[in-house]
């Protein structure tokens, strides 16, 4: 696993870690990078060092992929990189749940919890949908999930 020292990848690093690479994928295959929260990342140039580990190829194949998550703010920060922006092949953003997503989402996370019975009314899963707006992450973090 690598990371970042003091935010920064140095060429010794990045050379070091384009070897390593190489060898990997030479018996792996390809190789993934993940990159969650991504719209936290302040240090712009990160991203420019990312683009740079974008480059690594073997035989016309990419050495490695990345995976960026984060909140809708990354679209705006990674906007102000060009470069390193048309590199990414596949955006996807999701959207906040409907009333009846967040109905099903909410009576999912009880089943994988282990909740035999309904805990919540329908008329109170409702309420959840309307104060948290059908985002993921408010649900999860507004409710006590029980079981």
């Amino acid at each position: 696993m690598w990371t970042l020292n003091d935010n920064v990848i140095t060429s010794s690093s990045y050379a070091a870690l384009d070897e390593s690479r190489r060898r990997e994928i030479a018996l792996a295959g390809w190789d993934l990078v993940v990159i969650d929260e991504a719209q936290a990342i302040q240090d712009d140039r990160i991203f420019e060092e990312l683009r740079l580990l974008l480059n690594l190829q073997l035989n016309e194949r990419f050495l490695l992929t990345l995976v960026i998550l984060g909140q809708p703010e990354i679209q705006d920060r990674l906007s102000a990189f060009p470069q390193f922006s048309q590199r990414i092949a596949i955006r996807a953003h999701l959207l906040p749940l409907n009333g009846d997503e967040t109905l099903g989402y909410i009576q999912h996370r009880l089943k994988i919890g282990g909740c035999q019975r309904p805990i919540f009314t329908k008329e109170a899963m409702l309420r959840i949908f309307w104060y948290t707006n059908g985002i993921a992450r408010k649900i999860n973090t507004s409710v006590i999930f029980p079981c």
